[in-house]
């Protein structure tokens, strides 16, 4: 068996490791997002009975259950309960002279009328379920898009949305400045952007980008196309994120430009495909991911010291390169909306889709350390490796744990409005989700003590002399 073959069978078994490492991460989120929906006659009043109440997450996947196969019937009944309020209002409002007995003919409700407050209280209703029902439209035509991809569907969401975006401001016009009737709070309502199907666009031009320079790296091993200017660059980062033990002999008599391109392509693409599944609006989201990277990259800079950096380079950076790809598949459809909408609904999706890009994830690190390894030796490359990642995951979660658990959660979800924005502001993420308030300072605990295990696999042990 030849070293060629023996490194292919290792890469290869490693690869089904972490696949089925992300296998189980899929088991277990798709465990923890469940949500069970049970038949109405079984919430019906029985016997005394004690029962432990099971929480669910009430996101796009419980919208989809109950209410996705009766769309019409949804938006039928927010008509009614408008023009049933609206009906008692009018006929509040034809008494107006409290002196004269209300006609026989008015409704009955208004035949008892004798209180102003009422018909205020009437008439504040009928503005808050008309806003209401504009608002269910409005999401669940977006939860058709989402589901078919149909434009027509893309087409009542949008003519919803405009609906939903006039009854919002003639709401808060009419109550913002009212004592007694104060408006509702409508940020959750505005966190549902209309940006999805620019996005799908933004992530669909950025995957070919992305899929021409894997193409190039790919056709650049074998052709005459690596002579072309970048060329060189993307073959390195294809050799040396597929077959990281040549990762030294890939990057060897780059040009300065070809080397550049080993760092600026695969930050750009981490950067932009971030900032296109946020939507642009997330920056929480954004320096808490890309400052982790930046301080792995740069503590595993800092470890390489005056070696040449592009073997570990073209290796990490090829596999980001991959994962990016994998990420801008899930959002190109109907954009980040669509994203989210399919991880909390397709349970078959969200396993395939976690299962990969967390083989891909902990690839990134495997294939770094192997990349090292040519040049330092297999156990100092695992330890510089370790000492990076534990650095990128304690300072951040330092960060977060300094400034708050609950606090930094609840700004990330109100940029992002992946949870409940009402429920979160009444119990916190950290009760709602169950996790406990001290997550962030266990993470920066386990980052450190990854951190120090780096450190003594990286550092050079000298042999003890025999006495």
């Amino acid at each position: 068996m030849t070293t060629a073959t023996r490194r292919g069978i290792i890469a290869a078994a490693t690869a089904l490791i972490l696949l089925a490492l992300g296998a189980g991460v899929g088991v277990v989120v798709g465990d923890a997002l469940g949500t069970h929906v049970q038949h109405f006659d079984l919430m019906r009043p029985g016997a005394p009975i004690v029962a432990e109440a099971e929480a669910s997450v009430a996101g796009p996947g419980l919208i989809a259950t109950i209410a996705g196969h009766r769309k019409a019937e949804s938006t039928a009944e927010a008509v009614d309960a408008v023009a049933a309020t609206a009906r008692v209002r009018d006929g509040m409002q034809k008494t107006d002279d409290l002196d004269t007995p209300p006609s026989a003919a008015l409704d009955p409700v208004a035949s008892t009328w004798r209180d102003p407050a009422m018909s205020e209280a009437y008439t504040g209703a009928t503005d808050t379920l008309g806003l209401l029902g504009a608002y269910r439209e409005m999401l669940l035509e977006q939860t058709e898009w989402h589901r078919t991809l149909a434009p027509v569907a893309y087409e009542r969401w949008k003519t919803a949305g405009d609906d939903d975006v006039e009854r919002a401001a003639a709401y808060v016009a009419a109550y913002e400045r009212d004592v007694d009737h104060s408006a509702w709070n409508l940020t959750a309502a505005e966190l549902s952007t209309d940006r999805d199907l620019a996005m799908a666009w933004a992530a669909r031009i950025l995957l070919l980008l992305a899929l021409a320079w894997v193409l190039i790296g790919m056709l650049s091993s074998r052709t005459r196309l690596v002579r072309r200017p970048g060329a060189a660059a993307a073959r390195a980062a294809w050799l040396a994120s597929t077959r990281p033990w040549r990762a030294r002999e890939s990057t060897l008599g780059l040009l300065p430009l070809d080397r550049w391109l080993l760092l600026i392509i695969p930050a750009g693409l981490l950067v932009a495909t971030r900032a296109i599944q946020t939507s642009l609006l997330s920056w929480t989201h954004l320096a808490v991911v890309l400052g982790a990277w930046l301080v792995f990259a740069l503590v595993l800079r800092l470890c390489v010291r005056n070696r040449s950096p592009y073997p570990v380079m073209a290796a990490i950076g090829g596999v980001v390169v991959l994962r990016c790809v994998v990420s801008l598949i899930a959002v190109s459809f109907t954009g980040p909306g669509g994203y989210w909408y399919g991880f909390w609904t397709a349970p078959t999706l969200r396993f395939a889709y976690i299962t990969v890009a967390f083989a891909l994830f902990a690839w990134a690190f495997v294939a770094g350390a192997w990349a090292l390894s040519t040049q330092v030796g297999a156990r100092r490359a695992i330890g510089f490796v370790l000492a990076a990642v534990g650095a990128g995951l304690a300072i951040p979660a330092f960060v977060v744990a300094l400034v708050g658990l609950e606090q930094a959660l609840t700004v990330w979800n109100d940029q992002m409005g992946l949870l409940p924005w009402g429920v979160v502001r009444i119990l916190g993420v950290t009760t709602f989700l169950e996790i406990p308030p001290e997550t962030a300072w266990y993470a920066a605990g386990l980052g450190v003590v990854i951190a120090g295990v780096g450190a003594l696999l990286a550092a050079k042990w000298r042999p003890v002399a025999a006495s």
